[in-house]
């Protein structure tokens, strides 16, 4: 018997959805019966066995069952509970009658759908979303049962449960849902899988009596080793991209804010936690989404197909994915793309800077009777960096979505709400002129630890000749 422990740390929001009436949210997330957030073991397992079938298939079913060959699964996943400060499970603190200092939140993101052909928000568009902020450290377990199993299948299955366990210390798999939009990636920060041989009278004690607690005492089992790199070889186009930016104007990336109370119209704050401080576990930074960034990207890949000749919906349907309409054949479909959250850790509120504005009636030349508003935009100059990731991707594919990144690059695509007023102009961190684009882009990416593989191949980013062949396949695709 295998046994795996995991404690994970949201890189990034996490969103875990769950029904419930006493919140007035459109998609609140799943929390325990007092009030913590957790994820169910039940989600967790479906998203292991997608996570894992997208790298083996022959591993995915034969850890979790398949129905071609009748078979059960042979992973049992608990609850994954959220953990308080001191490293104890919140839950189980809250059973004794004990204080906790994890906050409960809600911590809300608002949204709104944009239209595709008009650029503008849809009508009815607007929905929110419970998150839980980054930083949050959740603990699981993962248990393999080689039940009725012969030596040579127990050793085949243990082989992929350990490759299973890999993908989850490396923060391959996310969790829970809208991935697409950066969340639920995770760091691992405490994983550790034991073996426990059921033949053996001293590991069936030990097993026993195993502890409750996060993590493995140090006289139970045999530690396993799951420090191997796999080599995940991909199909298409696949890239995991940091790209630096900087600002060239104000920026107003809109959202739920509860620092700049005083203006219409402010800029996304998101509260991220740290288990290691010492005090102040809960800090606010400016935030801009990853959802954001990758529907900027979406509509500019949009015009591009469509300018092209390309059925620009249906292409975007295949690389971003979407969601089941009224049509029986029209499926639901997970994008290719994932873009995460930027948090500007070194921005305070104090860098925002509050403009009014009044709209003008275009007949009389006056203002608009109670059309006065204001903004509060970050006005200063900064970087952030774009975190990209993409599977599979056809040729064509890649070659719209290298379109859309270098319009960014290059200062023609903005972020941002207010974009008409100058709001939101950002171009590639270095970038003095554009005859320099590629190599400035190459050196960024190399220094930010980017990584692009084509067909299983992966491109040395260092060789530039490489990356030359690479743009020509792209180039060259219809």
């Amino acid at each position: 018997m295998l046994i795996t422990r995991f404690i994970v740390e949201t890189r990034t929001p996490l969103h875990c959805g769950a029904s419930d009436e006493s919140l007035t949210l459109d998609q609140p997330v799943s929390r325990d019966p007092f009030g913590y957030w957790n994820m169910q073991g039940s989600s967790i397992a479906g998203l292991l066995r997608a996570g894992l079938n997208s790298v083996d298939s022959e591993a995915a079913d034969t850890l979790f069952g398949s129905m071609k060959d009748n078979s059960a699964s042979l992973i049992w996943c608990s609850d994954a509970f959220v953990l308080d400060y001191d490293g104890k499970r919140a839950c189980d603190k809250a059973v004794k009658g004990k204080s906790t200092e994890i906050p409960t939140g809600p911590f809300i993101r608002d949204h709104v759908k944009i239209d595709l052909k008009r650029g503008a928000a849809e009508h009815t568009g607007k929905f929110d979303e419970e998150i839980v902020p980054p930083g949050v450290r959740f603990a699981f377990t993962l248990t393999f049962d080689e039940w009725e199993k012969d030596e040579a299948q127990i050793e085949k299955c243990k082989e992929y449960f350990i490759k299973l366990c890999t993908l989850i210390k490396n923060g391959e798999i996310a969790f829970g849902g809208k991935s697409v939009s950066g969340y639920g990636f995770m760091n691992s920060v405490y994983a550790q899988c034991r073996c426990f041989d059921m033949k053996n009278e001293k590991d069936v004690n030990s097993w026993l009596n195993l502890s409750d607690t996060p993590k493995f005492e140090n006289n139970e089992g045999t530690e396993i080793n799951l420090d191997n790199v796999l080599e995940i070889k991909e199909k298409g186009l696949s890239f995991r991209l940091s790209v630096p930016f900087e600002t060239e104007g104000p920026m107003l990336v809109g959202g739920a804010n509860t620092k700049d109370t005083e203006a219409d119209m402010v800029c996304l704050i998101t509260t991220c936690l740290n288990y290691e401080a010492k005090s102040d576990h809960n800090q606010d930074y400016y935030t801009i989404p990853g959802s954001s960034l990758r529907g900027i990207l979406r509509h500019r890949v949009y015009d591009v197909a469509n300018a092209s000749g390309l059925d620009g919906e249906k292409f975007l349907n295949n690389l971003f994915g979407h969601i089941k309409g009224n049509d029986d054949t029209d499926q639901t479909k997970m994008g290719k793309i994932s873009c995460e959250d930027c948090y500007l850790k070194g921005y305070a509120p104090s860098n925002a800077q509050k403009i009014q504005h009044v709209s003008i009636d275009s007949f009389t030349g006056g203002a608009v009777k109670s059309a006065l508003f204001d903004e509060q935009p970050l006005c200063e100059k900064f970087e952030f960096e774009l975190n990209l990731r993409g599977q599979n991707l056809t040729a064509s594919e890649g070659k719209m979505l290298l379109h859309a990144l270098l319009d960014m690059c290059t200062g023609q695509l903005a972020v941002g709400g207010g974009v008409n007023r100058g709001n939101g102009r950002v171009k590639l961190k270095g970038l003095k002129d554009e005859s320099y684009l590629k190599k400035t882009l190459l050196d960024e990416l190399v220094r930010h630890h980017s990584s692009i593989s084509f067909n299983g191949e992966k491109i040395d980013l260092n060789d530039a000749a490489a990356f030359d062949r690479l743009l020509k396949e792209l180039d060259g695709a219809e």
